[in-house]
């Protein structure tokens, strides 16, 4: 199992070619822009460090999954940004 932190990326529609969110597996982030959930969630609070080095207070959907299926719409992408992500 692989704990999964969900929350809305804050750079969507500041920078370009942003996806809206942005999905932590077991600490590594990915951006995707539609998640679709098969398994139970929860809501969490999470001190993580932010741009500027300091402590930061994010709220996260979380959850604990099994499985990945990743999906883009036949455009390029590199490993970390997708259109679709489905997890059981």
């Amino acid at each position: 199992m692989k704990m999964v932190k969900i929350r809305f990326n804050t750079n969507y529609g500041k920078l370009p070619n942003q996806k809206k969110w942005r999905l932590l597996i077991d600490g590594t982030p990915l951006f995707v822009d539609e998640i679709e959930l098969h398994c139970p969630c929860h809501t969490t609070e999470d001190i993580v460090v932010g741009d500027d080095g300091k402590d930061v207070l994010k709220f996260h959907i979380t959850c604990e999954a099994s499985a990945f299926h990743y999906f883009n719409k036949g455009l390029p992408s590199n490993e970390l940004d997708f259109d679709k992500v489905v997890i059981q």
